[in-house]
Formats: C-alpha cells, sequence, structure tokens
C-alpha cells in the first residue's frame, strides 16, 4: 500500500532510516558492553548512556509491530492467517540464531556468571525457558546465558498481547492513555516490590529485573513505540518550506535531552531513565520520518542495522574471545578500547552476515511460503 501523501514519511515496506536508528542502536550497545562508560571526557559520558541503545530498539519494535499488525489485518488473506499464526511466525522468525546462540554460548562461556548468580551455572530448566522464550518471567533466567537476552524476554512477552493491544488501541489519543497508565502501573508495582526484595546474596538480580528487564519495567517504552506508529500513521505536517530545518530542529532537541540525560538532568517523579530516554527516542524517530539526513541515515548504519539482532546476540561472544585471545594494550585507555570497539562490531557483524545468509535467510523463506 502506498504512502499517503502529506503524512510523515511512515512506510509499510522498510525504510532506509530506520534501518539507520537500528544501526545506531546496537552500536551504542555495543559501546557500552565494551567498556566506553570507563572513559574519559565526552566518550565515558557517551558510553554510559549507550546502554539505553536498548530502549530505541523496544520503541522501533512496538512501532513496527503495529504495523505489522495492521497490514495483517487490512489484508484479505488476514481473516485466514489468525492471530495465533502472526504469533508463532514472530517467534519462529527470531528463533534460529536466538537457540544457535543459547547452545554456543552455553558450551564456550558456560553464560553470564554475573547474572547467574547463586545458582553457578546454566541449568536444564535455564535452558528450556530461553528455548521457550519463557526467559523474561524469571529473574534468575532473564539474562543469564547471553548477558543481553532480556530485550527477546520482554519482547517475546509483548508479542502475544501485541493483537489485542492493536484491536484496543486504535487512535494516537488512546495510545497516549496507554502510555500513562502504563507509566502509572510501572511505578505502581515498583513500590509495591521494592522493599519486598529479598536480602540475600541475589539482590542485586532482582533489583535489576524489577527495574530494568522485567516487561512491566519497559512497557511504558513500547507503549511509547505505538504512539510513534499512530503520529506517523495519521497525523499529517502542514505545507512547510523547511522541512529539513525542522528535522534539524527535532534532532538538536533530542541530541541536547540525550546529553543532559546522560549527565544526570532530565529527571521526572516517577519516571524511570529508561522510560525518558525512550521518549528522546520518540522525537529522533519522528525528525528522521519528516526528512533522513546523512549522518544518520547513511550506509554504515544502514547495513549494521540489517545484521543488528546478530550482532546483538553475539557481540558478546566476540567480546568473550577478543579478552581471552587478542587483548592489546595500546598504552591510551582510549585507543584500546577503539581497537577492541571495532573488532567487537566487525568480527559479529561477519558472524551476522553468514548467520543471515546461511541460516536466517532461508528459515524466513519457508515461513513466508507456510504463514501466508
Amino acid at each position: 500500500m502506498p504512502m499517503n501523501k502529506g503524512k510523515i514519511g511512515f512506510l509499510n515496506n522498510r525504510t532506509t532510516y530506520i534501518d539507520a536508528l537500528k544501526g545506531i542502536a546496537i552500536c551504542s550497545v555495543v559501546m557500552a558492553h565494551t567498556g566506553a562508560g570507563d572513559l574519559s571526557f565526552f566518550m565515558g559520558t557517551i558510553g554510559r548512556i549507550g546502554r539505553n541503545g536498548v530502549q530505541l530498539f523496544f520503541v522501533i519494535s512496538a512501532m513496527l509491530t503495529f504495523s505489522s499488525l495492521e497490514r495483517r489485518y487490512q489484508n484479505d488473506s488476514g481473516a485466514r492467517f489468525g492471530t495465533f499464526k502472526w504469533i508463532v511466525k514472530r517467534f519462529l522468525c527470531l528463533a534460529p540464531l536466538f537457540y544457535i546462540a543459547i547452545v554456543m554460548y552455553t558450551i564456550i562461556t558456560g553464560g553470564s556468571q554475573y547474572w547467574l548468580g547463586s545458582e553457578g551455572n546454566v541449568t536444564g530448566y535455564n535452558i528450556l525457558s530461553h528455548f521457550t522464550f519463557t526467559h523474561g518471567l524469571y529473574p534468575h533466567y532473564v539474562n543469564s546465558i547471553i548477558g543481553a537476552e532480556w530485550y527477546l524476554g520482554v519482547l517475546a512477552i509483548f508479542y502475544i498481547f501485541a493483537p489485542v493491544l492493536y484491536k484496543i488501541i486504535s487512535s494516537l489519543e488512546r495510545s497516549i492513555l496507554f502510555t500513562l497508565l502504563c507509566i502509572m502501573l510501572s511505578s505502581g508495582i515498583n513500590v509495591i516490590l521494592y522493599n519486598r526484595i529479598p536480602q540475600v546474596e541475589d539482590s542485586y538480580i532482582y533489583w535489576e529485573y524489577l527495574v530494568t528487564f522485567s516487561f512491566f519495567a519497559q512497557l511504558p517504552v513500547l507503549a511509547l513505540g505505538i504512539n510513534v506508529f499512530y503520529v506517523l500513521k495519521q497525523h499529517t505536517l502542514p505545507e512547510l518550506k523547511e522541512k529539513r530545518l525542522l528535522s534539524y530542529t527535532f534532532l538538536a532537541i533530542t541530541l541536547m535531552m540525550v546529553w543532559g540525560q546522560a549527565n544526570g538532568a532530565n529527571r521526572l517523579y516517577g519516571i524511570s531513565e529508561d522510560v525518558i530516554f525512550a521518549f528522546w527516542c520518540v522525537i529522533l524517530i519522528i525528525s528522521q520520518s519528516v526528512v533522513s539526513i546523512k549522518m544518520i541515515d547513511n550506509v554504515l548504519f544502514q547495513i549494521l542495522g540489517r545484521y543488528s539482532y546478530p550482532i546483538y546476540l553475539y557481540h558478546h561472544l566476540c567480546i568473550y574471545f577478543y579478552e581471552r585471545y587478542f587483548h592489546f594494550d595500546a598504552g591510551i585507555k582510549t585507543l584500546s578500547w577503539l581497537i577492541k570497539y571495532i573488532f567487537v562490531i566487525g568480527f559479529s557483524l561477519l558472524i551476522g552476515f553468514l548467520l543471515e545468509k546461511l541460516i536466517d535467510e532461508p528459515c524466513r523463506k519457508i515461513l513466508d511460503e507456510k504463514f501466508r
């Protein structure tokens, strides 16, 4: 279905700026995981905020999920396809590369010891929870094998509820109300459960699960992604002659607010830093939908974005191998980090490219045939 004339540039097909934003998100996440937060000056500030690249992923994922559901329900074959088949296809699209990652990390690294806590090692129940995408329901399992799979744990729960939410949240007004309700629900759950966290060896795991890794902690972020879907779908821009100026203005606001948040500003009572960051992600996406600019929408970020899923899954493995076998000390902390960063990005991209071509693409072709 062609894009309606006059609407913000939201396409049913893939758009390059979406891939580019995913590329920026994965670069940010890898920066955080490779230790950029320990650097001095502005690099350390950027590195510390890099962990919030996951919130950009969540906002984009929610937006694209609703876009997928709209195409499915508006298609004549939507009734035949069914909600259940849509959900099954979502999980099967994620499964091949995720399952391979689970096996590889379990064999090579033995899991993420920090998040395993007192459990000490990966158990059969842990692996089973990952293979069934239910690891997001268990604090000890949510991040315990790959060290970053909590994103999929939250996304899996969202996929289950997304068709129902799509039927209920049918407008921008409803999506805004839903977002406010989610913020209150998330804050309320935190208040109720905060003092119930057991004071044991693994208290840090329960705390992180409560404030970051659980579905309810990220539900307001996903809700903001639904807002973006309706903003880009329903609302038109006035006939502005200088849309590029508007895009630059939105982008400048985003950069200033993100920088302020990285330096401890922009706090709001009862709203988590993840949710606040997600709001800046919303403005960033809208800015690029008005007019995408080369600083963001370029070939490098587009490529990294197209392979962001396998990079996300396998970059911790590349970090493991670098630190174990290839570690190089350049004598300058920033340069040493940069070498590590390029190594991790480069090799995880290579792994992603090979797995996409050899496994993921053939599997997706089969799924497209079976789940028309």
